[in-house]
């Protein structure tokens, strides 16, 4: 369900009957010259959608703020100051636990989020809450599942970067008129630069500047051209049910909260 599309009683029978929110997390940057801008948020959008069609939950509207501070020198990218982006997120996830939700799932579209939404989740235990917060991770059979529709269907054989033929396929699957596959080849893939490892920068050694070094022209996949829509509509499917299945599990989980509340009981015991 679409939290957007709900009348307010139909809204307020949705937060009785499921107990979850989703809330996508995408944002705004280039993907080559042949995705949108909104690529990661339109995806991660619709296997949020299919996967409550599946496992009722209800589905934030569209939040297209992240970690994208790398992609700045590109037309496009919104970004926001650092403290400011995680007061957003942290009181939007107040705002959907004041709405009635127990249970709130994150579920990330974007590879530069992956540290950000792992603080978020971690900030919840410095204050006690009304909701518990979850976010999804593949699990093993997921990743099998996933990782087997790679090699059957797909050129790639794998998750073949960013912009790349799974990435593609999984935009032109949602969105296929704003897929213009004809721009795909007028960026150069090979960009690699200060490459960790080799003698521009030790191997032990990271850096804020590394997306920026390996692909300047925000385009690492090596196979969009290779990209269909059948091809996305099928990894659509494997998706969408691995993440209902995620769903139920955090419906069904009772440990989660019971140890949550213990541990909000034993800080609160503290210096007592």
């Amino acid at each position: 369900m679409k939290w957007e599309s709900l009348t307010a009683p139909d809204f307020e029978k949705a937060v009785q009957e499921t107990g979850v929110c989703l809330l996508p997390l995408g944002i705004l940057e280039r993907h080559g010259n042949h995705l949108p801008l909104g690529t990661d948020l339109i995806n991660v959008m619709g296997h949020c959608e299919r996967a409550a069609e599946i496992e009722p939950a209800v589905v934030f509207p569209h939040f297209y703020f992240g970690q994208i501070y790398e992609a700045k020198c590109h037309p496009g990218t919104v970004t926001l100051p650092p403290v400011f982006l995680v007061d957003l997120i942290l009181k939007v996830i107040d705002e959907i636990g004041r709405n009635g939700f127990k249970k709130i799932i994150l579920v990330n579209g974007h590879g530069g989020n992956n540290s950000l939404v792992e603080f978020i989740a971690q900030t919840m235990l410095d204050q006690q809450k009304s909701y518990v917060l979850y976010y999804y991770i593949p699990d093993k059979q997921a990743t099998d599942r996933i990782n087997t529709l790679f090699t059957e269907v797909f050129h790639a054989k794998c998750f073949d970067d960013h912009g790349g033929e799974v990435e593609t396929a999984d935009t032109m699957a949602n969105t296929p008129d704003w897929v213009k596959l004809n721009k795909e080849s007028e960026v150069t893939k090979e960009q690699k630069r200060l490459i960790r490892g080799q003698e521009s920068i030790p191997g032990e050694v990271s850096s804020p500047i590394w997306w920026y070094a390996y692909a300047p022209e925000h385009m690492a996949g090596q196979h969009a051209d290779k990209a269909t829509i059948e091809k996305g509509r099928k990894y659509h499917s494997v998706y969408a049910q691995e993440l209902a299945r995620f769903i139920k599990a955090v419906k069904d989980d009772m440990v989660g909260p019971a140890l949550t509340k213990e541990f909000y009981k034993r800080t609160k015991s503290v210096g007592q």
